[in-house]
């Protein structure tokens, strides 16, 4: 319902061999990326069995084949499959789902990797500040 969404969305199908090579993958998602970062952009990530595909809302066409990977915004009036991403590579891999995800939602920092990332900078600076400033006072204690 909330326009501003980002959906992906994995549909499968049970006993389907590209489908059991692709969800493993698609998993790894719920350990990369920021839960926190997510919630604040409306951004979803799901799978879901094609016979549960029926009971959705807001999604206009059923999948062709399976898995179909795809991406809903706009209350389901925007629509693209994942293989029609303008992305690097297509592999279905975590890599590449990340990079399609950053690339439709607008969000660059997104993964608990680089949410670390900018903590741990943001640490090593405020430690920098700290060895300066007690670096001066002993320059000035000593100058006394």
């Amino acid at each position: 319902r909330n326009k501003d969404a980002h959906i992906f969305m994995l549909i499968y199908m049970e006993g389907c061999r590209p489908c059991n090579l692709t969800r493993p993958e698609w998993g790894k998602m719920e350990n990369i990326l920021s839960k926190s970062k997510c919630k604040k952009k409306n951004i979803a990530v799901i799978s879901i069995d094609k016979d549960l595909f029926e009971k959705l809302k807001y999604i206009n066409n059923e999948p062709m084949s399976f898995p179909t990977i795809r991406y809903i915004t706009n209350s389901g009036k925007t629509q693209e499959n994942f293989e029609d991403a303008d992305i690097s590579s297509k592999d279905r891999t975590i890599d590449s789902f990340v990079e399609w995800i950053k690339l439709k939602s607008g969000e660059n920092n997104i993964t608990n990797q680089e949410v670390r990332k900018k903590k741990t900078n943001t640490k090593k600076r405020k430690k920098k500040r700290k060895t300066r400033r007690k670096m001066s006072r002993k320059s000035l204690q000593s100058h006394k």
